[in-house]
């Protein structure tokens, strides 16, 4: 669900899938949904009495109470200033292009994702790459402040809470607790930017590598056989006391057919054989289970380990080992 309600708000530079989009054609640090209110900490008292406990409000609706009351010497709310100043500081002078922004939960979320002059997109073959660099802060306790590089920008509560999960070592990310010392923290988050732009020009690096080697339908089919069976005992398989799962075929078919025929592959390089491989792990393995699953396991989870491990074996990787182990494994594949 998106979780936009009527006190929240969701801007950018284009129309979201929810059709909830306010369309701005410029958006900035001043001028955006965040800088229309503030969170104002309320004391709770009982009976007179100051209970140590503290409640958020808006600025713009004192009636709307933000999140679940909270004690303030464990916990300590990131106002919208500090947040906006905090993405502000990271991004510096580089270009950039803020594409959504605003909040869901009844504000008890805010966010921010942008496009930086040097997060740049590349295209390999016929295929299209995207990066953001993204900001979210939780106001209700369901989430630390953090930043993150993704191919997903945030544009619902969804997208937000996919973003937050990302845990992976080989992406850009940090976290802060919303504890005393937290704004002290803050300062680490602008040296985020220059390791973004580095890991996506890896990333390019890598891929563009992959679409520069050529593989033939039998080479392709062997590497999707080695891939799919990393732990395989040939000699017990080849004696019948093994067998590959009717599960595992069927992967295989599909994968194959995805490098020939998947969106923007031409069945010729290994770039093709990654795309094929992203493919599945994005949009059928699985199809069972939710859309926001689905996006988590391909991007963050176990599916998002295997494309790791898959590029890892293309490219500037050594797919010959990867191939010759996948040639004795065919006949046992179809």
């Amino acid at each position: 669900m998106d979780k936009i309600t009527n006190y929240d708000k969701q801007q950018g530079i284009k129309q979201a899938y929810h059709g909830k989009t306010e369309v701005l054609e410029n958006i900035t640090f001043e001028n955006n949904f965040l800088n229309d209110w503030e969170i104002e900490p309320q004391t709770l008292e009982a009976n007179g009495v100051d209970t140590g406990f503290k409640i958020l409000t808006a600025s713009d609706d004192p009636s709307l109470f933000i999140g679940k009351p909270y004690n303030d010497k464990t916990y300590h709310p990131i106002a919208n200033r500090k947040f906006l100043d905090l993405v502000q500081n990271a991004v510096g002078g580089a270009g950039h292009t803020i594409e959504s922004v605003g909040s869901f939960r009844q504000r008890g979320r805010v966010f921010m994702s942008l496009r930086l002059d040097g997060l740049n997109d590349f295209t390999v073959g016929d295929r299209d790459f995207k990066a953001y660099l993204n900001f979210g802060n939780g106001h209700d306790k369901s989430s630390t402040l953090w930043v993150n590089t993704s191919n997903v920008c945030t544009i619902c509560d969804n997208s937000f809470s996919i973003n937050l999960m990302q845990l992976s070592n080989d992406n850009v990310s940090y976290k802060v607790k919303h504890t005393r010392n937290a704004d002290s923290k803050l300062p680490e988050i602008a040296k985020l930017v220059d390791a973004a732009c580095g890991v996506q020009a890896i990333f390019a690096e890598e891929l563009k590598a992959a679409d520069d080697k050529e593989i033939s339908e039998d080479n392709a089919k062997a590497w999707f056989a080695a891939f799919l069976n990393p732990n395989a005992n040939l000699t017990k398989i080849h004696r019948g006391e093994e067998k590959i799962s009717t599960r595992t075929k069927n992967q295989h078919k599909a994968m194959f057919d995805l490098f020939k025929n998947g969106k923007g592959n031409r069945g010729k390089t290994e770039a093709d054989v990654f795309s094929a491989v992203t493919d599945y792990y994005t949009h059928m393995e699985g199809s069972e289970k939710s859309l926001s699953n689905r996006i988590y396991s391909s991007e963050y989870g176990r599916n998002s380990e295997r494309k790791r491990r898959a590029l890892a074996n293309l490219g500037l990787g050594d797919s010959m080992s990867m191939i010759y182990r996948g040639i004795p494994l065919m006949n046992e594949m179809s």
